[in-house]
Order: structure tokens, then sequence, then C-alpha cells
């Protein structure tokens, strides 16, 4: 059993950046220190986890009240099955409003069963004046992806709003489907393409490290290059960044031909987002 009082905004920024993978079930894991989400897309080119340390959140106040009893069999968490498309307007709608949400076991009518009805868990979200009561998801049919671990050369911070508005235009010239990064010492180019027989057709944007757009977190003389779906990019950063004043930071960590991470914490929340990159044919 799970007991959560916090903000429906905390809840959101924990969910919401799952949205990206296009999958609304996911398998939510809660824990005594940290509640842990990891969601996949269906074509396995991206995976999105999230990880909320809810010992620091208690500690701010931004949680006034946890518990987690009857852990999974040898586990030291609980969980649960849950849809994130049944939350996610209904968290929308509270805001910044308080809300508890607990989990509870109740009975319905199962003609199946010798006594007419068996045992179902259902996931119940309150405010002083709403009940918003959802059977939750068989958390045996959902699969847990594992985060790749990955150390990669080339890492970066950059602006999630100047990102946004490189990779909306891209998306809105309609020129190519790919995006290529190239980071080296002093700049990171973002370009659409490569498209065959078609080199001067691109778009093309540049930041300096060290600018308002980008800031260098790690020495690197080297270069490194990538190509990566772009409409999976701009998909993430619409739950990344919201608004175009949003002024989240972004780490971006890189290679050649290795998938792209990329990190932020949203409150007590850290997101991490995988990217498969796309291998170039010649």
């Amino acid at each position: 059993m799970v007991k959560l009082r916090t903000s429906a905004k905390n809840i959101l920024n924990i969910i919401a950046p799952l949205k990206a993978c296009n999958s609304a079930k996911v398998k939510v894991k809660f824990s005594e220190k940290e509640i842990e989400i990891k969601q996949v897309d269906p074509a396995h080119v991206m995976m999105i986890s999230t990880l909320t340390n809810v010992e620091v959140a208690k500690r701010e106040g931004s949680i006034t009240e946890y518990e987690v009893t009857g852990y999974d069999i040898g586990e030291d968490f609980e969980t649960y099955g849950m849809d994130i498309d049944k939350l996610i307007p209904l968290l929308k709608q509270l805001g910044n409003e308080e809300v508890y949400l607990h989990t509870e076991f109740v009975s319905k009518k199962n003609r199946n069963s010798p006594k007419g009805e068996s045992i179902a868990n259902t996931l119940v979200i309150e405010t002083p004046n709403m009940t918003r009561s959802m059977y939750l998801e068989d958390k045996y049919g959902l699969n847990e992806p594992k985060a790749p671990k990955l150390t990669l050369p080339a890492v970066f911070e950059v602006s999630a709003s100047v990102l946004k508005k490189r990779l909306a235009y891209m998306m809105a010239s309609e020129v190519s489907h790919c995006l290529v990064v190239t980071y080296e010492a002093g700049k990171v180019t973002w370009r659409t393409g490569p498209k065959k027989n078609q080199e001067d057709d691109f778009v093309e944007f540049v930041d300096y490290v060290n600018s308002v757009a980008v800031k260098d977190t790690r020495d690197v003389t080297s270069k490194y290059r990538s190509l990566y779906p772009l409409d999976y990019m701009t998909r993430v950063l619409k739950y990344i960044s919201p608004t175009a004043e949003s002024g989240y930071k972004i780490t971006v960590n890189m290679g050649n031909d290795y998938p792209l991470k990329m990190e932020y914490v949203r409150g007590n929340t850290k997101i991490q987002i995988f990217q498969a990159p796309r291998i170039e044919s010649d």
C-alpha cells in the first residue's frame, strides 16, 4: 500500500515527461527513499527514467506525507501499474492544489469467481472536495526497461528554451527528419540532414560554448558527431520545456554514433532521456 500527500504539480513533474514515449501504461516503484519510473517507446528508440528523492522532498516540505507498506516479495519496494493518460489531465486541472494519493484493495463483481467477487487494486486521488478512483494496471504485464550504463566523452549544458526553438524551426522547415549534433571545443552545431544528393538543402544553428545557450562542463578537445531522429527530440522538448520562457538547463552527454543522454532536474525529480542514434548510410 502507498500513501502520498503532495501537490498535483509535483506528481505531474514526475509523470509528464514519460508522455514523450507514446506509451501510457507505466510501472511505478515506490520504496522508502525513492519513487522511480522507467518507460521506453514502442520502437525502442527512446527511454525515459524519472527518479524522485523522497527524503529530500519531505525535508524541504514538497511531500508532507509518504508511506509504503507491503513490499513486493523479496524486494525493498512496492510496484504498481498505472495509466498516466488518466492522471495527467486531472493533475493539470488541479495545478498547485494539495492531493492525497493512495492505493486501496476493493471488491468487485467477477462472474468467474466462486464467490462472485475478487480483489482489485485501485488508485485514489483526493482533494477536500473531489475524489477520483481508478483501477490500477496489471504490473506483471508491463515491461521494465533497463537504463544503459554509458560513459560518454562529450558533456555540455544547454538551455531548454533555446534548444526547443532550434528544433521547432527545424521541424517546421520540413527539410529532414534527421538531426545531426556535432560537438567540438568551442561550439555545438545542430543541423538537419544529411539528404542524399541535396547537401545544400539544410538548416543549421551554431551555439558557442559558455554563451547564454550552451555551457561547457568538461574540457574536450576532440570532435564528436552523431545523428538522431528529429521528431523524437522535438517531442521530448515539449515536456521538458512547456513554454519558451522555461529556464531549465539540460545536461547533454554524447559521443560518436552513441546514444544521446539528456538529464535535467525538476524539483526533487531527476529526469534522464536516452535517445538511440541513427546510423548514417554510405
